[in-house]
């Protein structure tokens, strides 16, 4: 799928989010972006505190500010480009490379772009993620989430889906 070496399907963008980011060890932090899905910030601001996840927010189009944010420890990287619901853009390539530099999981959410339009795993992230239930299905009419990775390094990923039950119907 997009390339990438791995790949799951979900029963929902939501599950296919939730899933990945139940990847993340306990005290990890996180750069999510400023406009983003709001069922991801509610993940971020509502239920990873508990497990000490730490989120911040930042311009995803703000290169330098990125960079600076990645001076410290950073697990995660997660761009969406275009964004939800602003349809912010941004250099999934200077981003990746800035995130993967700093030791970080680069993630591109691409629902809306579809890999028709983008493919962020060429890009340089590590993670492409989209809800397929959007743009890919074309009619709303489907229900499903996709991840494709670029390494077999998140075998996590799959033994999740299956335990938590969010795989396709």
């Amino acid at each position: 799928l997009e390339g990438g070496q791995t790949a799951c399907t979900f029963a929902s963008g939501m599950a296919a989010m939730t899933t990945l980011l139940e990847c993340l060890p306990n005290g990890a932090r996180v750069l999510f972006p400023d406009d983003c899905y709001s069922g991801l910030r509610m993940l971020f601001q509502e239920y990873f505190p508990e497990r000490g996840i730490v989120a911040e927010v930042v311009d995803m189009g703000d290169i330098e500010a990125i960079r600076a944010a990645c001076t410290t420890p950073v697990a995660m990287l997660w761009i969406e480009t275009p964004s939800n619901p602003l349809m912010k853009i941004s250099d999934i390539a200077s981003l990746a490379d800035i995130g993967r530099a700093a030791g970080a999981t680069v993630v591109a959410d691409t629902t809306f772009a579809t890999p028709l339009l983008q493919r962020p795993l060429a890009l340089g992230a590590d993670v492409s993620i989209m809800a397929a239930t959007k743009y890919l299905s074309g009619h709303s009419d489907v229900m499903m989430g996709t991840v494709a990775t670029t390494r077999d390094a998140w075998e996590p990923l799959a033994e999740r889906c299956d335990a938590f039950g969010m795989t396709v119907s």
